[in-house]
């Protein structure tokens, strides 16, 4: 049995323009591997007040810090570990990760790429 080659693997056609065979372009790639890795820096280097940092001082960041208080006091462990960051991430709604997501970015796109 052969390996298979990247073209056989990913089904190119010949002369295909990479873009249209993989789906996306490179720019958009590397923004994806940049959104990874800044969320994954976050995980590892949240700030103690991300939500007033993300939310301000309103009464959806009041309901965020206790949503966040809870699942905290709820953990095995006695910190902000990422565990307990993707559950609190979990339990946003679309609209409210975005906003997290692009804060995110913004605060952590340079720190490990």
């Amino acid at each position: 049995m052969r390996a298979k080659t990247i073209n056989e693997v990913n089904n190119f056609e010949r002369n295909q323009e990479p873009k249209k065979a993989m789906g996306i372009g490179i720019s958009e790639k590397l923004d994806m591997i940049k959104g990874i890795s800044a969320f994954t820096h976050w995980l590892y280097n949240v700030h103690y007040n991300f939500v007033e940092e993300i939310w301000g001082k309103t009464h959806i960041a009041n309901h965020f810090n206790e949503k966040w208080q809870g699942i905290l006091s709820r953990s095995k462990e006695d910190y902000a570990s990422p565990n307990s960051l993707m559950k609190f991430v979990r339990e946003l709604d679309d609209e409210n990760r975005k906003m997290l997501y692009e804060y995110i970015i913004e605060k952590h796109k340079d720190q490990w790429v």
